[in-house]
């Protein structure tokens, strides 16, 4: 019985860590998002002199193959957004369950007058 514990406590800690790495990168998929919004944001409201980095040097481009090349992007992240909420609320769930279980079994383990 203690031996079972020990290996949900370790599974318990190995999807807390999972969550927060689908966390962060939910997070910075996010800002991708937000930057790409203001990026487009601004082309609207700018000429039709566009410039893109490439690499080190700034390279100019059509702007509406910029704002297509931004709407493209924009709905990549939406995707991969989409996926990573999906995994991140299935983590949370099996935490969830996993804590739900952990507690039940150590505090059945804890209880006074179980047979050890």
């Amino acid at each position: 019985m203690e031996s079972n514990i020990e290996k949900e406590i370790v599974e318990y800690q190995k999807m807390e860590k999972q969550l927060e790495a689908v966390t962060s990168q939910l997070y910075q998929m996010q800002a991708q998002k937000q930057e790409m919004e203001n990026a487009l944001e601004l082309l609207s409201k700018t000429g039709d002199e566009v410039y893109k980095a490439a690499g080190s040097v700034m390279v100019k481009v059509d702007k509406d193959s910029a704002v297509k090349d931004i709407k493209e992007k924009l709905e990549l992240i939406d995707l991969k957004l989409k996926t990573m909420k999906e995994q991140e609320e299935a983590l949370r769930n099996r935490v969830q369950r996993l804590t739900k279980k952990l507690q039940e079994e150590l505090s059945h383990a804890n209880s006074p007058g179980e047979a050890a």
